[in-house]
């Protein structure tokens, strides 16, 4: 692992079990990588990066942060008046726009919550077919008294993809949700390469959406 931080050429995945001094070997290898120019320490949440921080003061070319933060930062550079709306009525809001304002409540919040794992695990997915997969996988599926009413599957699917999408455009009072802070940098391709290496700690545990 030493030798590879030193090298720094290509990838590296490391696997290890609980309790076998993941973090601490993270941060010895990174002192082994003092000439790279900026190294990314990405942390799964927000304890967990101040935690590393404190243990990585001394690296002055690590910086530790959550892959949120990050993808806040890079929104920031393009919308300057985004703020994350911790109540999630921005992505209510989008569902009801997509699915009219006299869409049943039940319909509504189907839609929100599959347009939500699009996000997370199918951000760029746009097969109808693909969706429908996913809407059944995680039970985004309307009974046959909503099917009866014209909101079919297939029907729910296209309005999740469009509130999902929905996210793209700047919202007029700059809310942005959890799950935008991810997906509205890698949709609007706001990403820019500002570290030369990235090391993530628990890879195993980031979606489609972070590992892109």
């Amino acid at each position: 692992i030493f030798v590879w931080f030193a090298s720094g050429i290509g990838n590296l995945v490391v696997r290890a079990r609980a309790g076998t001094g993941k973090t601490t070997t993270i941060i010895e290898a990174c002192k082994h990588a003092a000439h790279e120019g900026k190294i990314l320490l990405a942390a799964f949440n927000k304890r967990i990066a101040i935690e590393l921080s404190s243990r990585v003061a001394g690296l002055l070319n690590v910086e530790v942060k959550t892959l949120h933060s990050l993808g806040y930062r890079f929104i920031l550079r393009y919308w300057t008046n985004a703020k994350v709306d911790k109540t999630g009525q921005v992505d209510r809001d989008r569902a009801v726009a997509v699915c009219g304002k006299n869409a049943p409540d039940d319909i509504v919040v189907m839609v929100q919550k599959l347009a939500g794992m699009l996000k997370n695990i199918a951000p760029l997915t746009y097969e109808i077919n693909d969706v429908i997969d996913i809407a059944r996988r995680f039970d985004c599926v309307p009974d046959e008294a909503w099917e009866e009413e014209g909101w079919t599957l297939e029907k729910v699917c296209r309005l999740a993809g469009r509130a999902r999408d929905a996210a793209m455009d700047r919202d007029p009072a700059g809310r942005i949700s959890f799950d935008d802070m991810i997906y509205i940098p890698l949709a609007n391709n706001f990403t820019q390469r500002w570290f030369t290496m990235v090391v993530v700690d628990e890879a195993q545990d980031m979606n489609a959406a972070q590992l892109l």
